[in-house]
């Protein structure tokens, strides 16, 4: 009986520890812990300009911004292409599905500031040069801001681009 007892408890506290550093998951698209779905499509709907000797743009409030224009402390999204290039790089509208999504942070100044991010790795037939769209804000930890919702990302990219769920997924 006591050792039943020890073995419950001890099985207990493994999924504690196991679930305590996890993000928790949500099928509520207005969550920031929404889990997006990999057959989400993200569609480029103007076209855009990579500066020369750059390899990405930022949007914020729904317009194009430079990097030092950029308050990271409020949503922000940056697109990215894979080559860097000496001229300007133009990119046409398209429509892409996503290969990897990631959720995640990095310390981006201490003592402790970090960057919440979501990450979409991005595809597409007509274009191989485009790599990612990334969206995320700074906080701290004692903030209570963690990863931007489907809502903020939009916001962030205004009439640029789009975040389409699959038809699957209930929005409220």
């Amino acid at each position: 009986m006591v050792t039943t007892i020890y073995k419950l408890i001890s099985l207990l506290m493994i999924i504690s520890i196991i679930t305590a550093c996890s993000t928790p998951a949500s099928r509520d698209p207005s969550s920031q812990y929404f889990d997006i779905p990999i057959t989400t499509q993200i569609s480029l709907l103007k076209k855009v300009t990579i500066p020369a000797n750059t390899a990405h743009i930022y949007f914020q409030g729904g317009v194009v911004s430079s990097p030092k224009a950029t308050n990271q402390y409020h949503p922000f999204c940056r697109f990215e292409v894979n080559q860097l290039s000496e001229a300007a790089q133009i990119i046409m509208p398209n429509l892409y599905t996503l290969k990897r999504i990631r959720s995640d942070y990095e310390v981006v100044s201490m003592p402790d500031t970090r960057l919440y991010y979501t990450e979409f790795r991005l595809s597409s037939d007509k274009d191989k040069n485009v790599r990612s769209l990334k969206c995320g804000q700074w906080a701290r930890p004692d903030d209570s801001i963690t990863y931007l919702t489907i809502k903020q990302m939009q916001d962030s990219l205004g009439s640029y681009m789009t975040i389409k769920l699959p038809e699957s997924v209930k929005t409220k």
